[in-house]
C-alpha cells in the first residue's frame, strides 16, 4: 500500500509516457514485475502485482495492453479457483482462501474493463469468462461487480461511455443469464440487474437492433413487473402501460 502511494506521486510528476530515462527503466522494470508474477501466479505476488498494476492504469491505462493477453489468462485461472473455492467453504479457512481468490479476481476484471475497447480478439474469452462467473458464480460481491460493469457497457444511446461494447447476441447473452439473480438473496443484486433491464427497454432505439434484443427480453422484463420492492416494480408497470396504449 505505501508503495502503490509513492508510485501514484511519482506517476503524477512523471506521467507516461515518460521522457526521463532514469524514471522510465523503473517503469519499465516494474512491468517486468509485474508480467512475471502474472505469468507465475503466486497468490501474494499476484495480488500484490494487481494492486500495483491498478495504481499504474489510474494515471495511464494504455500500461495494461501489453500485459493484457496474461491477464486473461489469469482472470481464467482465478474464476476456477474462485468457483471451486466456493464449493469448498466451509469452514474459516476455506472462507478466507475465496475472499482472497474473489478480491483478485475483482481486480483483474477491473483491469480488463478499463480497455475493453482495446483487447481485440482478447474481448471474446474475457467475455465468456465472465458469463461463466454469472452463471456459475455465488458470491453477491462477484456478481455485483460483473453487473456493474457489463451495465456500463448495456448504454445504448450514441456518444454514451460504454455503448457499442456488446452487440445485440452479447447483451441477450449477459441479459438472461442474470435473470438467475432471482434466486439469489441479495436485493441490491436483483435491482441492478433489473435497472439493466429497464434501461434496454426504456433507452435502445427503433430499429433492428430493438427488434431483434427486446423480444428475447420478455422473462428479464416480467421479473421486473414481480419485483419485491415497489418502486422497481412501478417502474416496470409504467413501460408495460406505455407500451400499450
Amino acid at each position: 500500500e505505501d508503495f502503490c502511494k509513492f508510485l501514484a506521486k511519482v506517476l503524477q510528476s512523471f506521467p507516461l509516457p515518460c521522457l526521463h530515462p532514469g524514471v522510465q527503466n523503473v517503469y519499465n522494470k516494474i512491468g517486468e514485475l509485474v508480467d512475471g508474477s502474472l505469468k507465475h501466479m503466486e497468490k501474494v505476488a499476484l495480488y500484490n502485482s494487481l494492486t500495483v498494476l491498478t495504481t499504474i492504469c489510474k494515471h495511464h491505462d494504455r500500461f495494461l495492453d501489453k500485459l493484457a493477453p496474461q491477464l486473461v489468462k489469469v482472470v481464467h485461472k482465478l474464476a476456477k479457483d474462485s468457483l471451486a473455492a466456493q464449493q469448498l467453504a466451509k469452514n474459516r479457512e476455506s472462507q478466507q482462501e475465496t475472499e482472497r481468490a474473489t478480491a483478485a479476481l475483482i481486480k483483474s476484471i477491473r483491469l480488463l474493463s478499463i480497455r475493453i475497447y482495446a483487447l481485440n480478439d482478447l474481448k471474446k474469452p474475457f467475455l465468456q469468462h465472465m458469463s461463466t462467473l454469472i452463471d456459475k458464480s455465488t458470491d453477491v460481491r462477484l456478481l455485483m461487480e460483473i453487473t456493474t460493469i457489463v451495465g456500463g457497457w448495456m448504454k445504448t444511446r450514441p456518444g454514451d461511455p460504454g455503448a457499442n461494447v456488446l452487440n445485440v447476441k452479447e447483451k441477450t447473452n449477459f441479459v438472461l443469464k442474470m435473470a438467475a439473480f432471482e434466486t439469489i438473496n441479495s436485493v441490491p443484486l436483483q435491482n441492478a440487474f433489473l435497472d439493466i433491464v429497464h434501461r434496454l427497454y426504456n433507452e435502445t432505439p427503433g430499429g433492428t437492433s430493438r427488434s431483434e434484443l427486446l423480444p428475447k427480453l420478455e422473462r428479464a422484463f416480467m421479473i421486473g413487473l414481480r419485483s419485491s420492492e415497489p418502486p422497481v416494480r412501478a417502474k416496470f408497470f409504467d413501460l408495460f402501460n406505455r407500451s400499450i396504449v
